[in-house]
């Protein structure tokens, strides 16, 4: 069954907000976005680990679209065993080409 709903193209987005990747999103949005719950992010802050972030002040933390979706494209794997960045363990000797992806962003 087809869907009636659609989700608009990155460039739609773009073209009809100029400024959208750079704009600074909360943690809970930024975990919609993503699909991480929102105690794994504040987990990754402290520890180190998951999408880089803005800290303005002591307590205010906030995510540019751009580096979620630039972090989420960096997790891509081609099998389970993979790390989460493409390419396999550092305990595993495998031998394949792995393909780079290359996604480019035109700001206006």
């Amino acid at each position: 069954m087809k869907s009636i709903y659609s989700l608009p193209s990155l460039s739609e987005i773009l073209a009809a907000n100029p400024g959208w990747l750079e704009e600074a999103v909360n943690t809970r949005t930024a975990s919609r976005i993503t699909g991480v719950p929102v105690q794994t992010l504040e987990t990754w802050r402290s520890r180190g680990g998951g999408p880089r972030f803005l800290k303005l002040g002591t307590k205010t933390v906030r995510y540019q679209r751009r580096e979620l979706l630039d972090w989420m494209v960096r997790q891509q794997c081609s099998r389970t065993g993979d790390n989460g960045h493409g390419q396999p363990h550092a305990d595993e000797k495998v031998e394949r080409q792995t393909p780079i992806l290359h996604i480019s962003y035109q700001h206006n």
